[in-house]
């Protein structure tokens, strides 16, 4: 299957987890964004933390 870019692929995969969501009572809203975002690079260089990325 091909994809026509990152954000239908995005968009898909967000369709296909809806279900999942759902069975957790916790339904996605009627619209959602999804991205994709890279952090700024390695700890120390500015002093900004960032959720998820390991110190």
């Amino acid at each position: 299957m091909t994809q026509d870019n990152r954000e239908s692929w995005l968009n898909r995969v967000a369709a296909g987890m809806a279900p999942l969501f759902e069975a957790l009572e916790s339904p996605l809203p009627s619209r959602v964004r999804v991205a994709i975002g890279f952090t700024r690079g390695p700890q120390g260089q500015g002093d900004r933390r960032v959720l998820g990325q390991p110190a």
